[in-house]
């Protein structure tokens, strides 16, 4: 038999802790966080393989009989759903389970349009944030995001707004007078990069021209 443990996701909230058919030695959590780790006992009497499938990556151990087998941080770090074999002595269990994107936000890639607009137009300007996790995760779990407008004029405008299923969007007006302006979103600790091409905390230029 195989059982799995493993930090439990928040995700797994309100649905059973173990992932098995019917009769199944190979026992393990639902939901686990991207990255975590997992202790694997089995009380195999030979030497199974054990095998973790899902379409971004494969996993394959060498079980030892008794032995724990650990699966180390960050190797399950693509969140999906999981296939887990248990193979030897001509049978195989199977159990499948989910990865999700740990809960603490590593970055958020954002973008601001239009990149010209009139001035002191109500809502002119549409924003949109994406959360992840440290490994490129979207990060589902509502998480609180603020974006901020900083114009020429030195005046600021402030949006917070929670993300649903990793995406949080807002809208802002124009700034009173023409000039550039500076958009930057803050989501949970991690700050925002532009497109996924400025580093943390950078900030993308608005144009405010007529």
């Amino acid at each position: 038999g195989l059982g799995v443990r493993g930090r439990v996701a928040s995700g797994a909230r309100g649905v059973p802790p173990t992932a098995a058919g019917s009769g199944s030695r190979l026992q393990l959590p639902q939901v686990v966080d991207a990255g975590s780790i997992s202790s694997i006992s089995t009380r195999a009497a030979v030497k199974p393989v054990l095998y973790i499938v899902s379409p971004a990556q494969v996993l394959r151990r060498n079980v030892e009989p008794g032995e724990a087998v650990v699966i180390g941080p960050g190797e399950l770090h693509n969140a999906g759903h999981y296939l887990a074999l248990l193979a030897g002595q001509g049978t195989t269990d199977k159990a499948e389970f989910d990865v999700v994107a740990a809960r603490e936000p590593a970055s958020v890639n954002f973008l601001a349009k239009p990149s010209r607009l009139p001035v002191s137009r109500p809502d002119g300007i549409s924003g949109v944030a994406y959360v992840f996790d440290v490994f490129r995760n979207l990060v589902r779990e509502p998480t609180p995001v603020t974006f901020q407008l900083s114009d020429s004029a030195g005046g600021t405008q402030t949006r917070s707004v929670a993300t649903r299923n990793g995406v949080a969007w807002a809208k802002m007006n124009s700034a009173p007078k023409t000039g550039a302006a500076g958009v930057q979103v803050k989501g949970g600790t991690a700050q925002g990069e532009r497109g996924g091409g400025r580093g943390p905390g950078g900030r993308g230029k608005t144009g405010m021209g007529a």
